[in-house]
């Protein structure tokens, strides 16, 4: 149990620790060569929003409601919650099931995400709190992101330890530990791993309810939109390719020329896709997908990236590496990077080093440090 308990902080510590940088479509937004701050008259004022119960958290997501979700954690706990009305609650969990961990909600409040034991690892939809477990025969299951009519969609495998081990490299990757530093650190290395691990039974699926689902191929959804289009990861011929899933079908997405693989992170409803790639020199670049299109978003200082969410306005949120190699969350909008450590007032404490959502009211959620412990925040909005 605490074994299980370790990986999951692990990796949800990661979140926060390594996923930096931030892409989009290089088509729609202008070039820039460093992040723009904001004047000191438009300060930003940063909101914790993680449950009292436990030590840390991370914010996951947010809905044009502002209602948030995301993962707690303590010693030896693992909890996916939700803020509605500015108030933060711990998920419920089905008997058995001593961990869970938030991946998203829709504009009706529907959470998904994943809860588990030593044994088992199973998709989980929170409709009105209480939990709905997503199955697929005896396999174990990840449900990673829901539409807004409340399909969930996530993958089944036949291994556990392959299901975790898939979401760690492909989500996270990078250091495991706070103690090392809010760096890049090895993210290369292992957000694009997942090539060792597609190698075992797997499918996507979709689940209109609880219970077993449709399964869709050989399909791994990173995330999706309101309309139900995923994003994701196929199998092709050498190995993982980008790709999208949409009315029934799976379609390859191109790579662009110099990269040698491409992951998509994240769509807005104009299905516009925004994700990353891993250029030959080991270095990610940040990329988005529009119209059958990729392009390449710079960095300040040709630093690294990668995209993490988009809204329907194209605002597109993440991570940018600093010059000193550390994660900074940052903001894309209106032609202009934006690096939200320099847009909030810095009295207050905080170290914004992930973006992970922002709705279409320009809020963002994300995950930061404070005082020395990781949480989860909401800043905005951002125009």
């Amino acid at each position: 149990m605490k074994r299980v308990i370790s990986d999951m902080t692990r990796v949800g510590v990661v979140t926060a620790v390594a996923t930096a940088a931030i892409l989009a479509p290089a088509h729609l937004l202008p070039k820039a060569t460093q992040a723009t701050p904001t004047p000191q008259a438009e300060l930003l004022h940063v909101e914790s929003v993680g449950p009292l119960e436990l030590t840390g958290s991370m914010g996951v997501a947010i809905n044009d409601k502002n209602e948030i979700v995301g993962t707690a954690f303590g010693d030896d706990e693992v909890r996916a919650f939700v803020v509605r009305n500015r108030r933060g609650e711990l998920l419920p969990l089905p008997k058995g099931a001593p961990f869970s961990a938030a991946t998203g909600i829709n504009a009706k409040g529907d959470v998904v995400g994943v809860i588990g034991n030593e044994e088992n690892v199973r998709g989980t939809v929170w409709a009105g709190n209480k939990p709905g477990v997503l199955t697929s025969g005896k396999r174990d299951t990840m449900a990673t992101t829901i539409s807004g009519s409340g399909t969930a969609a996530g993958v089944a495998f036949d291994s556990q330890q392959r299901l975790v081990w898939a979401d760690f490299y492909l989500r996270f990757g990078g250091r495991s530990h706070p103690g090392d530093g809010f760096s890049f650190g090895s993210m290369p290395t292992g957000i694009f791993g997942y090539n060792r691990v597609l190698d075992n039974g797997f499918s996507g699926m979709l689940w209109s309810k609880p219970g077993d689902g449709k399964a869709i191929g050989e399909f791994v959804p990173q995330s999706g939109n309101a309309s139900g289009t995923l994003v994701g990861l196929t199998i092709g011929k050498n190995g993982p390719v980008p790709a999208a899933f949409k009315n029934g079908k799976i379609g390859t997405l191109p790579v662009m020329g110099g990269l040698q693989m491409a992951i998509p992170m994240a769509a807005n409803e104009r299905d516009i896709f925004v994700g990353a790639g891993i250029s030959e020199e080991r270095m990610v670049k940040p990329i988005g997908w529009s119209k059958g299109k990729t392009g390449e978003l710079p960095v300040p200082g040709s630093k690294q990236g990668l995209a993490l969410g988009i809204n329907d306005n194209n605002q597109v949120v993440g991570v940018i590496e600093t010059e000193g190699g550390e994660a900074h969350a940052a903001v894309w909008s209106g032609g202009k990077v934006i690096d939200l450590n320099d847009v909030i007032d810095g009295r207050e404490g905080w170290t914004l080093v992930q973006a992970r959502g922002i709705n279409n009211k320009g809020f963002v959620v994300g995950t930061g440090v404070k005082d020395g412990k990781v949480g989860a925040f909401v800043v905005g909005p951002v125009k």
